[in-house]
């Protein structure tokens, strides 16, 4: 396996693994990109191996590499959580697999952390909104406020339920109604980005 990685291309470090304990005590210490194991060793097997990682590491790839490997062996290996397998008379297929495996697992870490980015982002977003001192609603195309904050809400006098069935129409001063009217169409059929205007609310 060593040898073979080698000739691919891929400079690695190699730690071996014989067991349960050396297996976790290894994962804890921490710093591996990727797993590849035999499917039957003395005192441990490919598949609890698999199932070590994927309670505790769930992103670490896990390549089972065996001369044993049936296909029926095979298959409940990937239901079990393993990445892929390649079999010892077949090692050719271990360097694109491996590039595989550490490519889907950089690309699940970078969706993690897009992902976290965006709960952060959107986190601030909703303290903004709830805690600004302005009214703020955000309008459907219907213009019913799908989501109004507190200080809207203390300002016009009604619940943000109270809100959700009305239309803008109906807590707006009638002299106002058909400029704003006319402006929201506009905004809604896409001839202008933004509006601004002064405009009488009814409490």
């Amino acid at each position: 396996v060593r040898a073979t990685l080698a000739a691919g291309g891929i400079a690695c470090d190699i730690t071996r693994l014989q067991n349960r304990d050396e297996l976790i005590a290894a994962l804890e210490r921490g710093g591996f990109d990727l797993i590849l194991s035999d499917f039957s060793l003395p005192a441990f097997d490919g598949l609890s191996a698999v199932g070590i990682v994927r309670a505790r590491w769930p992103d670490l790839p896990v390549i089972l590499v065996s001369g044993t490997l049936g296909e029926e062996q095979a298959i409940d290996s990937l239901k079990s959580g393993a990445t892929d397998y390649v079999l010892k008379e077949r090692l050719s297929r271990l360097v694109p697999a491996v590039r595989r495996a550490l490519l889907e697992a950089g690309e699940r870490a970078g969706n993690r952390r897009t992902e976290a980015a965006l709960q952060e982002t959107e986190q601030r977003l909703r303290i903004i909104f709830s805690e600004s001192p302005l009214g703020i609603a955000l309008v459907g195309a219907d213009g019913r406020p799908v989501l109004t904050n507190t200080a809207l809400e203390k300002m016009l006098g009604y619940t943000a339920a109270e809100l959700g069935r009305m239309t803008f129409v109906e807590f707006t001063h009638p002299d106002d109604c058909a400029k704003d009217q006319e402006l929201y169409d506009q905004l809604i059929r896409g001839t202008r980005k933004s509006y601004q205007m002064e405009k009488r609310y009814l409490r």
